[in-house]
């Protein structure tokens, strides 16, 4: 988004920086880009081979010398209809999994930064509902709480929705068709029709390119209570690239929220995590291994002149650093970079 280039500039090195939580959901979501392709072309390959002529039994030819086929071959009289039933399966899945992973980030993010709240003797705030928990059944009260449970995250937070604020039409209603997938057997409600047809859904695809930097507008289909919803690998992918905005601007509010300090805290307890010397983020000495965390991991920016090692002692946590170091390494240390 244009106005995330203008923001976090007092955090020293911040901007563009992961939390633990986004970095694994952008891992998730490149993940999930890459499955979704690899899957759309095994079909489309599948649709030319028997465009070409091949039969049921070259086909289960091929699988059982793969040994990718369990149990027998579906039935082969309508290959066209199998193929389209794929595609609606995959993208059906994947905005599921889509909104699994969101869901999951928002807790990650709340855990890591209550444990930072903690740490420095805050008081825990009263938790909220999150999105997932909301709406749940498809109905017709889905659309209003599935808005209701993002802002009440961006609340509990204490962040505000300016910078996501053109795209929740947009997120209500891959929700509310998420639920209707789940609960629906992929049935659209009634809801789902109102907003796929709605103000809002226009509205927030004509500023999409002024908002993003992603250059392909999502797809959206219009939706019919009573009616399949037909989402394909397009609908999973738009939703993905929505889900990714939306969680770039929470993890954005997160780390002004914690700052330097506490972006040193997270590093420190992943090194407190790290389960053996053959992890390749261990380096030469503790100190190193923090600074390759920050840079490598979380992205941190001008990590020689941030004075990690400075901030560690003033959070008191240097020595268990190094002592968990110790263990894993040695007093001898390694010869990593």
């Amino acid at each position: 988004m244009t106005e995330r280039k203008d923001r976090m500039q007092t955090q020293h090195g911040l901007a563009g920086a992961n939390t633990e939580a986004s970095l694994r959901f952008h891992r998730f979501h490149e993940r999930l880009n890459r499955s979704l392709k690899t899957q759309v072309i095994g079909l489309g390959m599948l649709k030319d081979a028997i465009d070409k002529g091949e039969t049921r039994d070259g086909i289960k030819e091929i699988l059982y010398a793969q040994n990718d086929l369990w149990g027998g071959m579906p039935d082969w009289g309508r290959p066209q209809e199998l193929i389209d039933e794929g595609r609606l399966d995959i993208g059906r899945a994947g905005v599921v999994r889509g909104f699994s992973a969101f869901d999951l980030f928002l807790d990650n993010l709340s855990a890591e930064l209550e444990s930072y709240g903690r740490f420095r003797g805050a008081k825990p705030k009263p938790k909220g509902r999150l999105p997932a928990r909301q709406g749940g059944d498809g109905t017709d009260d889905g659309a209003a709480a599935a808005e209701a449970g993002l802002t009440r995250y961006y609340e509990r937070i204490g962040a505000d929705l300016d910078g996501v604020k053109f795209l929740l039409p947009l997120y209500v209603y891959f929700r509310v068709a998420r639920n209707c997938i789940a609960h629906r057997d992929a049935i659209a409600s009634g809801a789902a029709e109102d907003l796929s047809r709605g103000d809002g859904i226009r509205d927030a695809l004509e500023a999409w390119p002024d908002h993003t930097d992603d250059m392909r507008v999502p797809e959206i289909l219009p939706l019919k209570e009573g009616a399949e919803i037909l989402f394909t690998h397009r609908q999973a992918l738009s939703n993905s690239s929505i889900l990714r905005l939306i969680a770039m601007d929470v993890n954005e509010k997160a780390l002004t929220i914690l700052g330097v300090e506490g972006v040193v805290y997270a590093a420190a307890k992943r090194l407190l995590s790290i389960p053996s010397a053959n992890d390749p983020e261990i380096r030469r000495s503790m100190p190193a291994t923090i600074n390759y965390i920050l840079s490598d991991r979380y992205r941190v920016r001008n990590v020689d002149s941030l004075g990690a090692s400075r901030i560690l002692s003033s959070l008191g946590m240097s020595k268990r650093c190094e002592r968990r170091f110790q263990s894993l390494v040695g007093p001898a240390g390694i010869g990593g970079g």
